[in-house]
């Protein structure tokens, strides 16, 4: 009889404390503040748990999703990346080795690129942008080189025409930067990045969503097959052209060749 008596005051106990518990976590206090990524919500204590839960608020915008596409092969097959904000694809080729072994002339087959109301300011910025992704880790600059602007800016008039791909129609074939290589017969070493987004037509909005991609591919995982950051952090390139297309549509075509 003690015993059962007992096991029944414990057991009544036991669901005070639970519900208890309960009603504690419902009347957590909470908090507005800002996560890591700069968005605001709540901070939701809860003392039954010890846990501190960070909700997001629900008009937020989409976060950049940098995804790793595989390790290349010497010769690894383009691959492009879509996000909230655009799309960005691989760099030329991961062994540079073969790079050389041929070129392509650049090719103009709907005339010559137009020099947009906003394209050269983002230039500039993609520019700056590059070069202070460097330095804030300790690399030299890349220089501005007129020569690889004026391929890219072509490659990616040619983009807004053919579609979003490194050889379209003047870029990589099987065998590598064989459009820079055109340009430069004899570097030693080269590569890549191109990206795209759908602005509104302002400056600042254009320059964030290429910036945020931007950000994207120069943050990718330290890996071997993360080409853009390698070509964005190479101690081997030195030079960079950066060329610029925005649609009357609004979409912003970019390249960034570099070589060595």
């Amino acid at each position: 009889m003690f015993r059962k008596t007992t096991i029944c005051w414990l057991t009544a106990l036991t669901l005070v404390v639970v519900a208890g518990g309960a009603i504690l976590s419902l009347a957590a206090p909470a908090a507005i503040a800002t996560s890591p990524n700069g968005n605001k919500g709540l901070v939701i204590y809860v003392p039954a748990h010890g846990e501190i839960i960070h909700v997001e608020a629900s008009s937020m915008e989409p976060t950049q999703v940098v995804s790793n596409v595989g390790t290349p092969t010497p010769v690894p097959a383009q691959t492009q990346t879509q996000t909230s904000s655009g799309w960005w694809g691989y760099c030329c080729t991961g062994d540079h080795s073969t790079h050389n072994t041929g070129s392509v002339p650049l090719q103009s087959p709907w005339g010559p690129p137009p020099i947009t109301a906003n394209s050269s300011a983002i230039e500039q910025y993609l520019f700056n942008q590059i070069n202070h992704d460097r330095a804030i880790r300790g690399l030299y600059l890349y220089s501005w080189n007129s020569t690889l602007a004026n391929g890219a800016r072509l490659h990616s008039w040619n983009m807004s025409h053919c579609g979003f791909s490194h050889s379209c129609p003047d870029g990589d074939s099987a065998n590598g930067c064989m459009r820079i290589t055109y340009e430069f017969p004899n570097n030693n070493d080269c590569g890549e990045c191109i990206s795209s987004t759908l602005g509104d037509g302002t400056l600042a909005n254009e320059e964030a969503k290429i910036g945020s991609i931007q950000e994207g591919m120069v943050n990718e995982p330290d890996s071997p097959s993360s080409w853009h950051r390698i070509h964005l952090t190479s101690q081997t390139l030195h030079s960079v052209g950066v060329g610029v297309y925005v649609s009357p549509s609004g979409w912003v075509y970019s390249t960034e060749d570099m070589v060595a």
